[in-house]
């Protein structure tokens, strides 16, 4: 979207919109659904009407339709986003939020780089042609600060998420360390049809399906209701490196103990974001009865 962007600022009429229709295409394919390339296309589409409006020159000189782009990410792009994701995909509040949040940041970042980068171009030919200035100090400050901003931003977010992506993957592999110690301290091979009941109840509880299995008697087994594997079928794989949390997941828990991300796969789910939401975690851990 900065490429069409640039386009825009440096061709003007209606080629930004025209280099945005593959741009925003392209989101279809990779994330499975119409939303996000609609809501690019609009934004697009109300800055070519801005630019090529009466004081078009004058915003782009001054540098206020980044100001301009970021309210309509404020009230137009992110709200969309919200509702697109929130009741059309089914996603909670949670994750819409944090995606209508996210769509408004790289909207900022995708027209800062494409003012910066039109206002380099536009001081060397100014400079090599000495006309009057097409680009204003207070565009340069504004974009200049704004950019500043964004940056120390993202690098202190970078920072929390390598952080929380650390926490989380480390009370994942606590969690199941957690559960499976209390069904090995819970059950043997001699433990009463009670005790299994009891074990049953507390994991169905957290939602979770499990399979006890007694090393000293192979055949002993206890499993829920449910068998996960009857659940997921063939329309699960295998997707831990898809995530950092799971890929860091992964490497906490020793071998022979594993844990796995399972998602849908494209065929049972085109969504992407709804591919995340159906996943399941799988962990399997070896302890000795203590």
């Amino acid at each position: 979207m900065s490429i069409a962007l640039m386009t825009l600022f440096f061709a003007g009429g209606w080629w930004g919109f025209v280099v945005a229709i593959p741009a925003s295409l392209a989101t279809v394919y990779l994330w499975g659904h119409p939303y996000a390339c609609l809501i690019f296309l609009l934004e697009v589409l109300v800055l070519t009407l801005l630019i090529n409006g009466r004081h078009g020159g004058a915003l782009l000189q001054k540098g206020h339709i980044i100001i301009a782009d970021f309210l309509f990410w404020l009230f137009i792009g992110g709200p969309l986003y919200y509702l697109a994701y929130r009741y059309l995909l089914g996603l909670d509040y949670t994750d819409a939020l944090a995606l209508a949040q996210k769509a408004l940041l790289n909207g900022v970042i995708n027209i800062l780089l494409a003012y910066v980068v039109y206002s380099a171009f536009a001081l060397l030919h100014n400079r090599r042609s000495k006309e009057r200035a097409t680009i204003s100090i207070q565009a340069l400050s504004l974009s200049t600060g704004y950019s500043l901003i964004v940056v120390v931003s993202i690098f202190v977010a970078s920072h929390l998420a390598n952080n929380l992506t650390f926490a989380l993957a480390n009370k994942l592999h606590n969690d199941f360390l957690r559960e499976a110690t209390f069904i090995t301290d819970f059950l043997s091979p001699n433990s009463s049809a009670r005790q299994h009941s009891e074990v049953i109840s507390y994991m169905k509880r957290w939602g979770a399906h499990f399979k006890w299995q007694s090393k000293d008697s192979p055949d002993n087994t206890l499993s829920s209701e449910e068998n996960l594997t009857s659940i997921l079928g063939d329309a699960y794989t295998d997707a831990t490196l898809a995530t950092p949390i799971s890929a860091r997941a992964a490497l906490l828990a020793k071998r022979p103990n594993t844990i796995k991300l399972l998602m849908p796969n494209n065929v049972a789910e085109r969504v992407s974001l709804k591919r995340y939401a159906r996943s399941y975690w799988q962990g399997r851990v070896e302890m000795d009865k203590r």
